[in-house]
């Protein structure tokens, strides 16, 4: 009788400890990266077909600048490249840039995403969907090797706010 109360006692404990380090969900690397820098915001860009929807740091509107800044990247290709743009449109509103004006929209890119790093802003939009959502369809040329044009399209979420 000992020995059953002992084995009883054994399998409720071993069943305890067994629940208790399983997870409810599992956690991707992505995830866990995203906890560690403590990203708010998101992005879903295209780029030439490739997609760019993982941040290295928040997506930001510094209300003192009024501009929206992020720093995104793609896990398959591991390029990486920051983004700056404004002043940001009112909500509802769209901005143009347009290189040739020396008022307007500006859209500043830096970091490697095709064969160069560095780009500037061609022509495009930047609508202002909602206060914190945004969406993007600007040309950006690289400047060193003969204007390659790449189209960059997609949504921006801001996620945290700056003063």
């Amino acid at each position: 009788m000992k020995n059953i109360k002992l084995l009883f006692i054994l399998f409720i404990g071993f069943a305890i400890i067994g629940t208790s380090c399983k997870k409810t969900e599992e956690e991707t690397a992505d995830e866990i990266i995203d906890q560690i820098l403590d990203i708010k915001g998101s992005i879903n860009l295209d780029v030439n077909g490739i997609t760019f929807d993982r941040l290295f740091s928040s997506v930001t509107y510094d209300e003192s600048e009024n501009q929206v800044v992020f720093w995104a990247y793609d896990n398959d290709s591991e390029n990486s490249f920051i983004v700056t743009f404004g002043p940001v449109p009112a909500v509802g509103s769209t901005g143009t840039i347009d290189y040739e004006s020396e008022d307007g929209l500006v859209f500043i890119i830096v970091g490697s995403f095709m064969e160069t790093d560095n780009y500037y802003a061609k022509s495009g939009t930047i609508k202002r969907v909602s206060t914190d959502k945004y969406e993007i369809d600007v040309v950006v040329a690289d400047v060193y090797q003969g204007g390659v044009e790449y189209n960059i399209t997609g949504s921006v979420t801001v996620g945290k706010n700056q003063e």
